[in-house]
């Protein structure tokens, strides 16, 4: 293997040998800590700068440089860890990481500490400083929005299993199975039957069709809150148990007369009373059926 700067792209692609071990250092694997793990004793330009030992000292500066105009914090750079900002310190870290050019960036729920305004700023951030930078990164997070605003692609585990690995929109609307269905997002999983004509009967009405199904198969519709349509006119199917104002729009959870619960979006202006008996349907272009 050829011996390259710590930032250098550069591999020649050799196959590792059974049993080959590397040291942690060489292995191009950079770190982002749940915690940062910052050094306090250290300013932000030194901690960035302190994987970056091999290097000399003029290209060791000049990468510090850049790594701080990446991520916006080359006024700070003489700054040690408390007295920053929680979003400051979790750029440098992210900055420090970057660094040596690794191969792979592990990411461990980097804003778990933040409050929910900031994380969701800092995780746009993050994916155009990884974008900008060119970087490979890989993401641990229970936070499926946080997910989706930094994610090219996303596997859900449970139980230390990959259950579907895509992109966040292929997650959303497709799920392969019910716990994806149910941990990706807000929305329900109705029960339907299939009749002789093969379309899928719901308590909310027709879902359309589940090809390939027998008569009488039982399926589970994957609805979401924007697939539930809501109207004063026809006959009432259901009924409004709550609503939560969100500016733009109302989310209502209603119970529908077969006993099983929806969620519904519905304008913010399109107000519904709680208790109110309300007519049910579902856009069934996108309804997705899981066999039982």
């Amino acid at each position: 293997m050829r011996s390259t700067l710590p930032f250098s792209a550069e591999s020649d692609g050799a196959a590792f040998p059974s049993g080959f071990s590397l040291p942690p250092q060489e292995r191009r694997i950079g770190v982002v800590f749940q915690d940062y793990a910052l050094f306090p004793h250290l300013t932000a330009a030194e901690n960035i700068a302190y994987g970056l030992g091999a290097v000399n000292r003029a290209a060791r500066r000049t990468r510090v440089e850049s790594l701080l105009h990446l991520v916006g914090l080359t006024r700070e750079q003489g700054r040690y860890p408390h007295e920053l900002s929680g979003g400051q310190q979790q750029r440098v870290a992210l900055a420090r990481a970057l660094a040596p050019n690794p191969s792979l960036l592990l990411i461990d729920e980097p804003f778990s500490s933040l409050d929910a305004t900031l994380r969701e700023r800092l995780a746009l951030e993050l994916r155009q400083i990884l974008k900008a930078a060119g970087a490979t990164a890989l993401l641990v997070t229970h936070d499926q929005q946080e997910a989706f605003a930094i994610a090219d692609e996303i596997g859900v585990f449970n139980a230390g299993r990959l259950q579907q690995w895509a992109e966040a929109e292929t997650l959303y609307q497709r799920p392969v199975n019910r716990f994806v269905a149910e941990f990706i997002g807000p929305g329900a999983l109705l029960c339907g039957i299939v009749d002789a004509g093969g379309v899928v009967r719901t308590g909310a009405g027709p879902s359309g069709r589940c090809p390939g199904a027998a008569e009488g198969t039982r399926v589970s519709v994957v609805t979401r809150p924007h697939q539930v349509l809501l109207e004063d006119g026809g006959t009432a199917n259901a009924t409004v148990e709550r609503r939560i104002f969100r500016g733009a729009d109302t989310l209502y959870a209603l119970r529908l007369d077969d006993g099983e619960r929806v969620l519904a979006l519905a304008p913010w202006d399109a107000h519904h009373d709680i208790g109110a008996r309300l007519r049910v349907t579902l856009t069934v272009s996108q309804a997705v059926h899981l066999m039982e």
